[in-house]
């Protein structure tokens, strides 16, 4: 049983980044996941345990990730489980956790990796730890905390360490674009894609090139930025790497934007919305805060499926644009014209016992 977990286990991770339509993605995920329940070390259960949390999240099935965090969370605290396996669990999950907008507990996880690898010398994910936490910073609006989980971490990039690269360079991109440097956001962009494009893996070209469009845009690049996101969308047509195409149309919005076409834009937000109902591949359009915030509002502005546009703004807490939006879910609404009243998440303000008549008035 061992042994077969780990070599499902390990075709599961190649589905995930190079064989996304592979006829036995399926078998890999039922094999790793019936196994778990073997009688078999913890050594063996938790690694499997994170290369099911892995595919779950970068296929944005996030539902199916959740059993399998319920199964493995109670062999954490098994004497037998080394401190390695400890570690890379809560690295897992804390990206998960980025994924899925929790922020609170996505920062717990991080931080208690962290100091699992303090306390015991280990420095095999500090790197890739640190990056976690950049793309989790800059997608709460913090570029400073962003950058400064990535300090250092530049010495360790070369040729020979593409995957590295990858994730070093598509960090700081986002740090940059969220403090507004054009020529350095298109710099990084360009060096993430092309340590990305050395992986060879479908996952990474749809990945990296959906965002780092935005990054040639940002500096004005825009018919390459196109061209990138056909690219992504040419090779988006893949297994689960399909989820991946509202964040490629949320980015082609984008890009229409800065060029002062909105109708064209509001084209792509329509097609976004019409095959993003499942709010968890839409989910990923909050590790870009700049595209993000910008599309939600225009969509919102166009009329473009509100309900669920405000439902995103509201539980991504984008922030309100200068300009007034009608509808604008805002989390306090007092009115003061008429009759006065309070509202909170669009629902009348309610008290569970005596109405305090005093600072209402007030």
């Amino acid at each position: 049983a061992a042994a077969q977990l780990a070599v499902w286990s390990a075709l599961l991770l190649a589905f995930t980044y190079r064989l996304p339509g592979h006829r036995l993605r399926a078998t890999a995920i039922e094999q790793v996941t019936h196994l778990l329940d073997a009688d078999i070390d913890a050594n063996q259960k938790v690694p499997a345990g994170f290369a099911l949390i892995l595919h779950h999240t970068m296929s944005h099935e996030m539902a199916r990730a959740r059993p399998v965090i319920e199964r493995i969370g109670p062999l954490l605290d098994a004497p037998e489980l080394t401190a390695l396996n400890r570690m890379n669990w809560c690295l897992f999950i804390g990206y998960h956790h980025h994924r899925t907008g929790d922020r609170s507990a996505a920062e717990q996880a991080l931080d208690q990796s962290d100091r699992i690898a303090a306390e015991h010398g280990l420095r095999q994910s500090e790197f890739i730890s640190h990056c976690f936490r950049s793309y989790h910073c800059t997608s709460w609006w913090d570029a400073n905390e962003g950058a400064r989980a990535l300090d250092g971490l530049g010495a360790a990039v070369s040729d020979a360490t593409p995957m590295l690269g990858a994730q070093f360079h598509n960090a700081t991109m986002f740090v940059e674009m969220l403090r507004g440097n054009g020529p350095a956001a298109e710099r990084h962009a360009r060096l993430a894609v092309a340590a990305a494009n050395r992986l060879g893996a479908p996952f990474f070209t749809v990945s990296w090139m959906s965002y780092a469009a935005g990054g040639l845009a940002m500096n004005g690049a825009f018919d390459e930025a196109e061209q990138w996101l056909d690219t992504a969308w040419a090779h988006s047509d893949n297994g689960f790497l399909v989820t991946y195409r509202p964040a490629i149309l949320a980015t082609r919005a984008w890009v229409a934007m800065l060029r002062g076409r909105r109708d064209v834009a509001r084209d792509h937000l329509r097609h976004m919305f019409s095959i993003g109902h499942d709010l968890q591949a839409l989910a990923y359009l909050r590790n870009c805060p700049l595209i993000k915030d910008a599309v939600l509002a225009e969509a919102l502005d166009a009329g473009i499926e509100v309900p669920l546009a405000r439902q995103l703004i509201r539980k991504f807490r984008v922030p309100a644009p200068p300009r007034d939006i009608e509808g604008w879910p805002w989390p306090v609404r007092v009115r003061t014209l008429g009759t006065f009243r309070i509202e909170v998440d669009d629902e009348p303000l309610t008290f569970g016992r005596k109405t305090p008549r005093k600072p209402i008035a007030l």
